[in-house]
């Protein structure tokens, strides 16, 4: 879900679509030779070899996330924790602490419109998700009128990029959410609380799941499901994908060990995915990686983190706001 694109290099197979290694361009978090898209490092991931994901016909209205039943009880997330990791996310995703609830916008990453809060995306059913739970609680809402062509977008096979990707027949759906965002706090509240429900906990059982339990382990965990997701349909770069890739944690590797070897293979996964999107978006992984190495100091996410590769720095004190630049020229 992050904003620049360059060239998508998706090659057509019969009913599946497979991948070529990226091509060398200067991304800043891929230089170092452990991170460049050669072939010995990008082998692991089997972006060449493999289609994109499941081919799954899901029901309308449905979600694709894996199931986590399995995974450790972690009851609620601390408030603290949801807070901080909420911003450094958003700072990654939008370029700034304040939240954009009221975002939309097609970033061409093949998930169609990204939006709101965390970047729901109408081609993985998670924005569907959020704009039916809104509707139960404020019908007639001008998002309702979507709701159809969401379900119908919902229910396409999962290998269906391309009318994954489209935003045909949601020609005013950005005008719309912004209009909701904006002009209801209500409509924020429900982006938030579905987030908590779907991304924060389930990133802290799988944390859990790796004995990662700290604050800033959380934080790490909850940044990786936020962009790779956890949904089943795409199984080469989910955050469950990244976990069997990581392996689990040594007997004598501490959580800080654990972490870096986590982010090292994000890292890679980031810089071999074969767009200009993914590459791009390796800086988020140093940015973590730097507080991830001043783990005894930051753990319990108390102090200041500074994100230096995007020029913020983010106080646990400092309260949560509206990013009122998305709604310049909104009207009652």
């Amino acid at each position: 879900m992050y904003i620049i694109l360059f060239n998508l290099l998706i090659v057509a197979a019969s009913t599946t679509t497979c991948f070529a290694l990226p091509k060398k361009r200067a991304f800043d978090g891929c230089l170092e030779a452990s991170f460049a898209p050669t072939p010995d490092t990008c082998a692991k991931f089997e972006f060449q070899d493999q289609p994109r994901g499941i081919c799954v016909e899901l029901g309308r209205g449905s979600t694709a996330f894996a199931d986590i039943d399995g995974f450790p009880d972690v009851g609620s997330v601390d408030s603290k924790v949801t807070h901080v990791a909420s911003m450094v996310t958003n700072v990654f995703e939008y370029g700034t602490k304040a939240f954009s609830y009221a975002e939309c916008a097609n970033i061409g990453d093949m998930r169609g419109f990204t939006c709101g809060y965390i970047g729901f995306t109408t081609g993985t059913n998670d924005a569907s998700q959020v704009v039916k739970t809104y509707t139960e609680e404020k019908p007639g809402n001008e998002l309702a009128g979507f709701l159809s062509r969401l379900n119908d977008l919902d229910a396409l096979d999962t290998c269906d990029l391309g009318e994954r990707a489209s935003t045909s027949g949601l020609e005013q759906f950005c005008d719309a959410w912004r209009r909701e965002a904006c002009l209801d706090n209500h409509f924020a509240k429900v982006q938030a609380d579905w987030a908590y429900e779907h991304y924060v906990v389930p990133s802290a059982r799988i944390a859990a799941s790796v004995g990662v339990h700290s604050p800033l382990g959380q934080l790490v965990f909850y940044d990786a499901i936020i962009q790779h997701g956890y949904q089943f349909t795409e199984p080469h770069i989910n955050v469950l994908r990244l976990l069997e890739l990581t392996g689990p944690r040594q007997q004598d590797e501490s959580e800080q060990q654990y972490l870096t070897r986590f982010l090292t293979t994000r890292r890679q996964m980031q810089c071999c995915y074969p767009d200009g999107v993914w590459p791009a978006s390796a800086t988020r992984t140093i940015d973590l990686q730097s507080l991830v190495d001043q783990f005894d100091a930051l753990q319990n996410l108390d102090r200041p983190l500074v994100l230096n590769r995007f020029g913020q720095t983010v106080d646990p004190n400092e309260p949560a706001v509206p990013n009122s630049n998305s709604c310049s020229g909104v009207v009652a």
